[in-house]
């Protein structure tokens, strides 16, 4: 059945509020599978990069690491001596590691 644009855009924006269900396989909507299907993948990998660069930022505000040798871009071949100064702080997890760290270095 064909839809109006209107109908597929309400269908995005419902779906952009609550992203609980897979948006491309909406019954009703199958014959826009495709252009459903490219509109979550974009939209989670924008989310993705957005909640890593509001990671990166918390961070580099609070974490013990914002002294490093920073040389350039989020790459571990980027740092000089990358290492944590105050072990076991907020940032540590389960595996006795630092979260930022292995943010940083995470290829």
């Amino acid at each position: 059945m064909k839809r109006e644009d209107n109908e597929i855009e309400a269908l995005k924006r419902a779906w952009e509020r609550d992203p609980c269900f897979d948006l491309e396989d909406t019954e009703g909507f199958e014959e826009y599978r495709g252009e459903l299907l490219a509109f979550s993948e974009n939209k989670k990998a924008q989310w993705k990069d957005q909640a890593e660069k509001h990671y990166k930022k918390l961070a580099s505000k609070i974490c013990p690491l914002r002294s490093a040798s920073y040389k350039g871009a989020y790459d571990q071949d980027q740092y000089e001596d990358l290492s944590c100064l105050v072990e076991q702080c907020a940032w540590w997890n389960e595996a006795e590691d630092c979260c930022v760290i292995r943010a940083l270095t995470r290829k």
